[in-house]
């Protein structure tokens, strides 16, 4: 007799959490809605007063094993609906293992450090919103089809986070979410979301951290309100992996994160296009990272076949627990490992082996599919 975990449910990547912000505007565009995912995350500075004056509307227009069954959700956003739509596959399977069907658990956690860099060598550590609470721009800050932001300086804004929060999680996806309040113009711009080498309160622009890899790209705008038709608010900006763009890689690279394959996550936020003044944006400090996970397993407690005083398990194989009941009851307690508590939904699967009659014989994998004399064999 052995043990192995097996991995809860959950309901989909990216579609079927209900806890997305629903962006019935701005946060849409350039980007099809996040899917959901279900199996079976003060103070003015310099250059701030007075720039990007504003101007108004019109101006610029597989399917797995049951044990380990997974779907993509995807979600429908209306002007004023949000409509999951049900993997009916996962929900119509005749397997008994295949439920129940759960929905992630979700982490979401701010970043340690923040800094501002700017090509005119301003640079502000653990910047705040300003009391305008505009936040701080990323792109080329110039002049436009006649409109002033700027002297003419290029800036960027970086957020380092720590692996903490993801301390006995597997990682399913990930997502960096970031509020826009301001945009030069109402026609959406790229932005990128780019890995970076680590900073200091002592980086400079000159110094700035190499990019390594890049992450996600949205193609948004928001902030400018009833200057633009329709409306374009305040909106929270979402990067996630978008998987018909198979370049976007932040859900891998905060597995790795979660691995302990690095100490620090640093994250940089530019313009795509840092030659185009019009492609100037702010964000505020809210910036943080949200990770749809399962607890890992960690070693089962209360291991045993179930009798009249609770259970009993000997591990001896020379003095068996010795049951008259062809069907006894197997009980077990399943755990994760440290960090992994909150949400977790395991359930234990045992499986039964019978030892041939020849030879000292030894327990294999229950994967394994070789029988030999004097072996376990896997019924």
């Amino acid at each position: 007799m052995g043990l192995h975990r097996e991995p809860r449910r959950r309901a989909g990547h990216g579609g079927g959490r209900l806890r997305d912000p629903v962006r019935l505007g701005p946060g849409s565009q350039g980007r099809r809605s996040p899917r959901r995912s279900h199996r079976g995350g003060t103070g003015d500075t310099a250059g701030g007063a007075g720039d990007e004056r504003p101007f108004g509307r019109g101006a610029g227009r597989r399917r797995s094993r049951p044990r380990a069954g997974h779907a993509e959700l995807p979600i429908e956003v209306g002007k004023d609906t949000l409509t999951l739509v049900p993997d009916a596959g996962l929900l119509k399977q005749k397997d008994e293992s295949a439920y129940p069907v759960y929905i992630d658990p979700t982490v979401t956690w701010g970043e340690t450090d923040r800094t501002l860099l700017r090509s005119d060598g301003y640079k502000s550590y653990n910047w705040g919103n300003g009391s305008n609470n505009q936040g701080e721009g990323v792109g080329h800050c110039g002049t436009w089809n006649g409109y002033y932001c700027g002297p003419g300086y290029t800036q960027r804004l970086y957020f380092q986070f720590s692996p903490a929060s993801l301390k006995g999680k597997q990682v399913l996806s990930a997502a960096f979410r970031i509020t826009e309040p301001w945009a030069f113009q109402c026609d959406p711009r790229w932005v990128d979301l780019v890995r970076t080498n680590n900073f200091t309160s002592s980086t400079t622009w000159s110094g700035r951290p190499k990019e390594l890899d890049w992450m996600v790209d949205r193609n948004v705008s928001a902030g400018r309100g009833s200057a633009c038709d329709p409306d374009e608010p305040t909106a929270p900006i979402e990067f996630k992996d978008n998987p018909e763009e198979t370049n976007e890689n932040l859900t891998p690279t905060v597995k790795d994160f979660a691995a302990g394959k690095f100490s620090k996550l640093t994250l940089e936020l530019r313009a795509h296009d840092e030659g185009d003044t019009s492609a100037w944006k702010r964000f505020r400090n809210d910036a943080v990272l949200v990770v749809d996970y399962v607890g890992m397993p960690g070693v089962p407690t209360g291991v045993g076949l179930v009798t009249g005083s609770g259970t009993v398990c000997e591990t001896k194989e020379s003095a068996p627990a010795v049951v008259s009941d062809p069907t006894p009851t197997m009980a077990t307690i399943p755990q994760t490992l440290a960090g992994g508590e909150s949400g977790a939904m395991l359930r234990g699967a045992f499986y039964v082996q019978k030892k041939n009659a020849t030879g000292p014989g030894r327990r294999p994998s229950p994967r394994s599919s070789g029988r030999r004399p004097g072996t376990w064999a896997t019924t």
